[in-house]
């Protein structure tokens, strides 16, 4: 384990606090050439899994379209393997150690800087339309939003009540949030969208939350066609979403704002589909197949059609992005970096990339995952090719992510000094950014309201 230095992380955090939450730049005369904004959240999306990032079956024609008309970037990391703290990563540029270190456990509170707060202070109005759960007003993501709708009820309904609201703006320079759960398990659609990649399948497995759970814990036996099976009804979420993403846009593309559309689409974190020996599941490892995710810019006249972007960036990237565009300065010490460099074609270094995974106790008894090796503390770096993950009750790990990116062969035996150098590094960051276990609580769900509890139910977060 690395020695950390608490009381320094402390005061670091504390500094941080102050510079990250001085003002974002104002504006009082909106420019008439500044875009409205929407950025779309697709939670539990695998970038692997559209058909823009080389899936076989064409599931995202929507999202294919988007990237064809703009810029797909290939390699990027998210902060965290589950919602609540990767999110607090996209809308605040922090790590999520730090926002911990602040308010004491995962929360955004009124004194930080989010994505929002600086859009609105220079003069945007703004909408959050989400599934709630995770990303509930509960956990501060209200903060710098003139309407934060945390209803849920799918993506169906979210779009619809965030379109009412873009109408009711239509004359105002607006940032748009949308975010759903609808490719999150259980894997349940509804038909037609359930049958449409499951056809001669013959077993009777359901891909429902219990299920997901006996698999993992070793007590239901998974077929090949059983994995297929539930592999296909994870795709049927993300056709149903794209395809209702698709709606959204049409609707929006008809009003008459006066403004480009700038449109981001992402997601927090990926899925398990049969790596670790695990299915439909996420949040306890950071492995890639967690923390790949997706992520398509589109901005007519602005960023050149068909663009690919394989440098390496990370999920705290976002915000500054996006500011950058509306040319709103960005609070001081963010974590991340903005990418309309390299969508303007400046070449730059892959960007190292850091995330963290805090164990549930709780979750992790309830699902019976206790035992496996995932239930630590967890800490990776990830620099040129190498991926080191500390694991702070096991032993660590080094991948060569270039000559084995799907992390089958540990190789922090046989590269020692390499492992040596990244450690060390590692170490570096978790203490600049307060990571550690003393700052962080986790939500239990004891003072929940109502509507939060019963989303995160749902999910299979609380019991």
């Amino acid at each position: 384990m690395i020695e950390q230095k608490p009381l320094f992380a402390k005061l670091f955090i504390l500094l941080l606090l102050l510079l990250c939450c001085t003002g974002c730049g104002k504006e009082t005369d909106i420019p008439a050439w500044r875009p409205n904004i929407l950025f779309i959240s697709l939670d539990t999306l695998r970038s692997d899994h559209l058909h823009c990032y080389g899936y076989p079956l064409e599931i995202s024609p929507v999202m294919d379209r988007l990237a064809a008309q703009g810029a797909l970037f290939t390699n990027v990391v998210a902060q965290s393997p589950w919602t609540l703290p990767s999110h607090i990563s996209l809308f605040t540029s922090l790590y999520p150690s730090t926002v911990a270190g602040i308010s004491g456990r995962f929360r955004i509170v009124p004194a930080m800087k989010t994505l929002a707060a600086c859009l609105r202070e220079a003069g945007y109005k703004t909408g959050g339309f989400t599934g709630g759960g995770n990303i509930a007003a509960h956990f501060g993501f209200h903060h710098g939003f003139d309407l934060y709708d945390d209803q849920g009820g799918g993506i169906l309904n979210i779009r619809k009540r965030a379109m009412a609201w873009a109408e009711e703006h239509r004359q105002d320079n607006f940032f748009l949030l949308v975010h759903c759960y609808d490719i999150h398990h259980p894997y349940v659609t509804g038909t037609p969208y359930d049958e449409r990649f499951s056809e001669g399948y013959t077993g009777d497995l359901v891909p429902d939350k219990p299920t997901l759970v006996s698999i993992n814990r070793g007590d239901t036996e998974m077929s090949e066609a059983d994995r297929k099976f539930i592999i296909s009804r994870y795709d049927a979420g993300i056709y149903y979403t794209d395809e209702q993403v698709g709606y959204l846009l049409n609707d929006l593309m008809k009003l008459d704002t006066g403004r480009d559309l700038l449109i981001l689409v992402t997601s927090d974190h990926g899925e398990e589909l049969g790596e670790r020996g695990m299915m439909g599941w996420h949040g306890h490892t950071l492995y890639q197949e967690m923390t790949s995710i997706p992520l398509i810019l589109c901005y007519p006249d602005s960023i050149p059609e068909n663009t690919v972007i394989r440098t390496r960036i990370r999920g705290v990237d976002l915000m500054p992005t996006l500011l950058d565009y509306a040319r709103v300065t960005p609070p001081e010490n963010i974590a991340g970096k903005s990418l309309r460099s390299l969508l303007e074609g400046h070449g730059e270094e892959d960007r190292d990339a850091y995330a963290e995974k805090y164990v549930n106790n709780n979750f992790d008894l309830r699902h019976g995952l206790q035992d496996r090796k995932f239930s630590t503390d967890q800490f990776s770096l990830i620099r040129d090719q190498w991926k080191y993950i500390l694991f702070v009750n096991g032993d660590d790990e080094l991948y060569n992510l270039t000559a084995d990116p799907d992390e089958t062969r540990n190789l922090i035996e046989e590269e020692k000094k390499i492992a040596e150098d990244l450690r060390k590094a590692l170490g570096e960051v978790m203490t600049r950014y307060g990571a550690g276990r003393e700052n962080v609580l986790m939500p239990d769900g004891s003072r929940l309201d109502e509507q939060t509890r019963q989303q995160l139910k749902e999910l299979g977060y609380i019991e």
